[in-house]
């Protein structure tokens, strides 16, 4: 799985809990034109999306997310990304969703639902929504002992004006105590997340032991409205309270006021908080990159989470293929499927099924050492119907995504193979005729019937004089449509016509024709034209090589891929492949005056297998989430060029050019689909998911703990899974350095005691 990022900023003092899950892939500067040329990239669509999270554009993120989701079904990674920014946007209904999807997945380990769980329950725990109402009371009690409750000066004098009296000398100093009790009550409403209105209502009652005549109370009321805006906390309030003293006269107070709370920037706050990375992954070796680590800012604080799985083993079906490239309806056939075991132990007793078209065809029963890889043959007869749709499975847990294997074919489709000539060759002739497997044809090319040409797998050009524009136009655009011809010269050849011919096909040209009887002497065995014919041995011990006894050379041009298959025992070519065995170059007519070639058990097999070979067998299957050019298949002309794939849950229109349909990653899930032209079925494709996950091997935290030691890659820490989340918070904060901070808050509440102290003498 791919490496994810969970970003969170974390108070120096305190590591909220709540703020665990915000995710954050390694920051690249990527495109919308580089997501549009490579929508499955994973790497690159991660990198996007982060882009997009680092910009709070959280809806593009979000969508590119879901939309690997939807590529990558059974990566976690991606899934626990996806969560982080459901829970930046506050997205409560698809956040329970995708939470619900990976805790009932049985390809989530125990690790991921444990992390899950105990996150969910933290955020829940400190994210509670507050409240639309509120209401608390307070309750206080306080003494104070007065020992000049009179307030005498030094002197002993107490001047105090009144109407009846003079001022008079009080004898002495007086000791009381005042005793108050207070209660009061707030009820308040929130308004939204960042204002609210509350009511406050008090009594305080003060009682003085010596003198009950001065025991008073204190009634008191207010009215607040509070707002947050920005860095700033407004809180405007008008407050009322009367003052009973009971036996003398109440006094009563009104007014108002408005307070501005100012919030430092986390940039010059005393106490700034501190940037700190989580990096939780699986750290699969396949996909981890430990390297990427080193681009992060090294300010900030990287903390690696490995969330190590049990030791599950898993068995994969990788791939599958067809042992023979022409399968006859009611015939065997036989399939070919390689499984794999990526775990370090045996694993017996595995069985291997194999279904088409929902019927059960056979099974395997195998064995499979630590981290081996297995090749199984199976075999069946296939069906009346010519399109066959195949399913491989076998069971495996927790790994399940990798357990099915989809593959479709079809059967008893001839191969059409047809002879232009000037001169026919009855020989050609004699090996395509005779047998079921081609529907052969022959055409003078002086009565080309155009219609049909497009519908051949193989064209033989044999023993043409010379070629017309239109002609050797045709023949290239039939090649580029997944045809293939197979070029036999004439004798009387018009070098000229064949080298201008040659030219557009990008091949070797003509030179010299060279006379004499010069023998075969070299065969290209492992060319697909010798596939399971003759064995290494019995052609070197073979002296009884065919011979030609005139020849064109062929000139040399290195800019030109080609395949050598025989050669002339002067090291002169005989007979050449080029783009991939679709064309094939002969230097010499194929006469029986010319040579011997065209008598030898050589002559057939190579032609043989030449017919064979012109078809290119249809893909068994694809991968999703790819965008795909699939081959177009012999169509029906009555109808309209507009093509359905389509299952249970899609019908999707595919966008075709003249060869290639295209799926632009619009296939998600892993199945058959059904290929429409208009309402007609012309074959079953299926789609598999990618294999590459199926490797489970993980960087162990010692490999992970010698990485981050080698490349002294200081800031950062590595999470152990000996350890609690608290045990391992606590390790990661024991080194922090808070006496810098204790040491200026220290100095700055000295400051304001010398600045009061001042004051309060002056």
């Amino acid at each position: 799985m791919v490496i994810f990022f969970i970003f969170i900023f974390i108070n120096k003092y305190l590591i909220p809990p709540a703020s665990f899950f915000f995710i954050k892939p390694i920051l690249a500067e990527i495109t919308f034109q580089e997501i549009l040329e490579n929508p499955a990239d994973l790497e690159i669509n991660l990198k996007y999306a982060t882009e997009q999270e680092g910009l709070g554009r959280y809806k593009a993120t979000l969508s590119t997310l879901e939309r690997l989701n939807m590529l990558y079904p059974v990566n976690t990674d991606i899934k626990l990304y996806l969560i982080s920014i459901l829970l930046k946007m506050d997205s409560a209904a698809k956040l329970e969703l995708m939470v619900e999807t990976m805790l009932q997945d049985p390809n989530t380990t125990k690790e991921t639902r444990d992390y899950i769980e105990s996150i969910l329950k933290t955020i829940r725990d400190q994210s509670e929504p507050q409240p639309k109402w509120f209401a608390y009371a307070d309750l206080s009690y306080t003494q104070t002992d007065h020992s000049n409750i009179d307030g005498l000066t030094k002197s002993g004098q107490l001047f105090f004006e009144s109407p009846e009296r003079d001022p008079i000398m009080m004898g002495g100093k007086r000791y009381d105590q005042i005793h108050s009790k207070g209660s009061s009550i707030t009820i308040g409403k929130n308004l939204d997340e960042t204002s609210a209105i509350s009511f406050n209502g008090g009594l305080t009652l003060n009682t003085q032991v010596n003198d009950p005549d001065f025991h008073n109370d204190l009634i008191s009321g207010s009215l607040s409205y509070s707002k947050i805006s920005g860095n700033h906390f407004f809180l405007p309030y008008v407050f009322y309270s009367r003052s009973n003293e009971r036996l003398t006269a109440d006094l009563n107070t009104k007014g108002f006021g408005f307070n501005n709370t100012y919030i430092l920037d986390k940039t010059k706050s005393i106490c700034p908080e501190n940037n700190t990375l989580y990096i939780v992954s699986d750290f699969q070796k396949f996909s981890a990159n430990l390297d990427a680590i080193h681009s992060l800012d090294s300010n900030e604080s990287v903390i690696l989470i490995p969330l190590l799985q049990n030791s599950n083993s898993n068995i994969s079906i990788d791939s599958c293929y067809l042992n023979s490239p022409i399968n006859r309806i009611e015939n065997t056939i036989s399939i070919s499927t390689i499984i794999s075991n990526h775990s370090e132990k045996e694993i017996k007793d595995v069985i291997i099924n194999l279904s088409v078209n929902n019927t059960h065809k056979t099974q395997q029963n195998i064995s499979l050492l630590a981290n081996e890889r297995k090749t199984v043959e199976l075999n069946f007869t296939s069906e009346k119907s010519k399109i066959n749709n195949g399913l491989i499975s076998i069971e495996d847990h927790p790994i399940t995504y990798d357990n099915n294997l989809y593959f479709s074919f079809k059967t008893d489709e001839k191969i059409d193979i047809l002879q232009i000539y000037e001169s026919e060759n009855k020989n050609i002739s004699k090996v395509f005729s005779s047998e079921e497997t081609f529907n052969y044809t022959t055409q003078n090319i002086h009565q080309i019937n155009y219609n049909i040409l497009d519908k051949q797998d193989l064209i033989i050009l044999n023993q043409i004089n010379d070629f017309s524009t239109g002609f050797s136009s045709f023949i290239k655009s039939y090649i580029e449509k997944g045809g293939s011809i197979c070029v036999i010269p004439s004798e009387n050849a018009n070098i000229v016509s064949y080298n201008s011919f040659l030219k557009q096909l990008n091949t070797n040209q003509f030179s010299t024709e060279v006379v004499g009887n010069i023998k075969i002497s070299t065969l290209n065995l492992k060319n697909p034209i010798f596939n399971s014919v003759f064995s290494t041995s019995k052609i070197k011990n073979n002296i009884n090589l065919p011979s030609v006894s005139n020849y064109y050379k062929l000139q040399e041009n290195s800019k030109i891929i080609k395949e050598n298959i025989f050669r002339l025992e002067n090291s002169d070519e005989f007979l050449n492949s080029y783009r991939k065995e679709k064309i094939h170059l002969f230097s010499s007519p194929l006469s029986e005056g010319n040579n011997t070639f065209s008598k030898h058990a050589l002559f057939v097999t190579t032609l043989f297998n030449m017919g064979l070979n012109s078809v290119k067998t249809d893909d068994l299957y694809y991968i999703i989430n790819q965008d795909l050019e699939i081959k177009l298949p012999k169509t029906n002309p009555q109808k309209e060029n507009i093509f359905h794939l389509q299952s249970e849950d899609l019908d999707l229109i595919l966008e075709n050019n003249p060869n290639y349909l295209l799926t632009h990653n619009k296939i998600k899930n892993a199945s058959h689909y059904k290929l429409l032209q208009e309402d007609q079925i012309l074959q079953t494709i299926s789609f598999n998911y990618n294999r590459s996950e199926s490797k489970i091997e993980q960087f162990t935290e010692e490999e992970i703990d010698n990485f981050i030691t080698l490349n002294k890659t200081k800031n950062v820490r590595l999470f152990s899974s000996d350890l609690s989340i608290n045990q391992n918070m606590e390790n990661i904060n024991k080194n922090k350095e808070f006496w810098k901070v204790l040491v200026l808050l220290s100095l700055l509440f000295i400051t304001i005691e010398i600045l009061l102290i001042k004051t309060i003498k002056t």
